[in-house]
């Protein structure tokens, strides 16, 4: 498992997977303090289809313009009345870079924020919860309800697959990975939890990584927990090539013996070596 998934991460992080991206996005800042500032809105404002949220995510940084912790610093800039997505509105978008704004001032830096956090607390769950906590209430109280569902509450119990996304991206730093890292050293590799979306949740349940049906927080230490024995230090190493053999429809909802035959895992995933073996259906093929 471990061989097919280094190959897997190999091919991955060098195609056109990591253009279409979100992260992509804030690879274009070369500034540790860009990238901490473009990461915070790129990741929690991924959700949806990957082509949209990818243009949405663009358009607010491009409000936010070359050096985004720069301008949040100064004032939060003008936004036009129609840069919406699905969810959330423009006062949402006004709130979130409100918030930000608080904490970059009072903290020095987002990273500085979630450091305190992760000190008090050493649990990541504990540390998110009072991070976006202080970002919330930094934010004030003229937001939409969109401001909730951006600031997801990991208390509540929910993956936060946009939050563990968001550290994923901060704190993984490895030569040749598309993860910047301007956070690295702030909190070990391995203390992160997979960002746990509906392409891998649905990959890790066919790689007998849980088998939980529920796709929320302890589903997502499930997974993390079967990739930690791969990668003790680093366990988050394959959400990228993962969430991503989804998203590719390499790995898609509705198998059939031919995706398992071209699929880069086919031959150590125990779902696709029941349908390839037999034939089945994939809602009759058992891990």
């Amino acid at each position: 498992m471990r061989r097919a998934l280094e190959d897997l991460r190999r091919v991955a992080i060098r195609n056109e997977w990591v253009a279409q991206d979100p992260l992509a996005s804030v690879l274009g800042y070369a500034d540790p303090a860009d990238q901490e500032i473009a990461g915070f809105f790129g990741a929690l404002l991924a959700y949806g289809r990957v082509d949209l949220l990818r243009a949405h995510v663009d358009q607010v940084l491009r409000v936010l313009g070359e050096h985004p912790a720069h301008a949040l610093r100064r004032r939060i800039p003008p936004i036009r009345e129609d840069l919406v997505y699905r969810f959330h509105r423009t006062r949402d978008l006004r709130a979130l870079m409100r918030g930000a704004r608080t904490v970059l001032r009072r903290r020095g830096s987002l990273g500085e924020a979630f450091s305190h956090h992760w000190k008090r607390t050493g649990d990541l769950r504990a540390a998110l919860t009072l991070f976006a906590d202080e970002i919330r209430a930094g934010a004030g109280d003229d937001a939409g309800p969109g401001l909730r569902f951006l600031l997801a509450d990991p208390a509540l119990g929910g993956a936060c697959k946009r939050w563990n996304l968001y550290l994923r991206w901060m704190i993984r730093h490895e030569p040749g990975d598309p993860d910047p890292g301007p956070w690295r050293g702030l909190i070990p590799a391995r203390a992160l939890i997979i960002p746990l979306d509906t392409h891998v949740a649905r990959v890790g349940r066919r790689l007998g990584f849980t088998s939980r049906r529920t796709s929320n927080w302890r589903m997502a230490e499930d997974v993390t927990a079967a990739l930690r024995r791969l990668a003790p230090e680093d366990p988050v190493r394959y959400d990228f090539p993962l969430c991503h053999l989804g998203i590719s429809g390499t790995c898609p909802p509705r198998l059939t013996p031919a995706h398992c035959v071209r699929c880069p895992l086919g031959s150590v995933c125990p779902t696709g070596k029941n349908v390839r073996a037999r034939g089945l259906s994939p809602r009759l093929a058992r891990p």
